[in-house]
């Protein structure tokens, strides 16, 4: 049996910051139309979704966090998406460590000077 935390993970570098921009105004029309592409392709290959989320305000990093109904489900999506490229960017699956809160945007020491 898998502790809850194991059910998520975290797909980086699904998206990038130019594309969020580039869709500036239509970034609901973006999202929604990856997460179809993603979630059909997860649940027809790897299993059901109970939820899908996306972090615009943190781009540069175009972090998905998914969460499985199943741990074993999401161990399965490590092994499928990680290394895996996706639209010319090589995907970084990993469980969620629980903690990281995704929305953060983090600043440079250069932004902060």
């Amino acid at each position: 049996m898998h502790e809850k935390g194991l059910r998520i993970v975290i797909l980086q570098g699904m998206y990038t910051e130019d594309e969020v921009l580039s869709n500036r105004g239509h970034e609901d029309a973006f999202f929604k139309e990856l997460e179809d592409e993603l979630r059909g392709e997860i649940e027809s290959s790897i299993g059901p979704v109970e939820r899908m989320q996306f972090f615009p305000e943190n781009s540069s990093q175009g972090i998905v966090k998914i969460k499985f109904e199943s741990g074993l489900h999401a161990e399965e999506c490590i092994k499928v998406m990680n290394g895996r490229f996706f639209d010319g960017r090589e995907i970084k699956a990993t469980f969620w460590d629980g903690k990281t809160d995704y929305r953060v945007i983090r600043e440079t020491a250069e932004e902060l000077n």
